[in-house]
């Protein structure tokens, strides 16, 4: 097989490449984040690294409304059965500061949020 190029990697080592890609780009760069809300952060990591783990871009829709739940950020679904939602927050912004700020619009919770 002289002078042909053999790929050894697989497919999970081509994901951890580019995974490991996407962390340096904004390793050096990280205000950028920070300084970035909700919708620029679903753009930025969360599309990427569903691409990266193998999902086309036609396999993920955001803002999907579940019956009787609402829209969710994401909704993946495997042979059209969802498996898997994801709820995007803006970096640096966690569940507990989100409820904290929208307390008001929300019921008590059983643990202290």
């Amino acid at each position: 097989m002289e002078g042909t190029i053999v790929n050894s990697l697989s497919g999970v080592e081509i994901a951890f490449e580019s995974y490991q890609k996407l962390i340096s780009e904004y390793k050096n760069n990280s205000d950028s984040l920070f300084l970035s809300n909700e919708a620029k952060t679903r753009l930025k990591i969360i599309d990427e690294v569903l691409l990266i783990l193998g999902w086309s871009k036609d396999e993920f829709n955001p803002e999907t409304h579940v019956k009787n739940l609402g829209y969710t950020d994401y909704l993946i679904k495997v042979n059209k059965i969802p498996r898997l939602v994801i709820e995007a927050k803006k970096i640096g912004d966690t569940f507990k500061n989100y409820h904290s700020r929208n307390s008001k619009n929300c019921p008590p919770c059983q643990d202290s949020c």
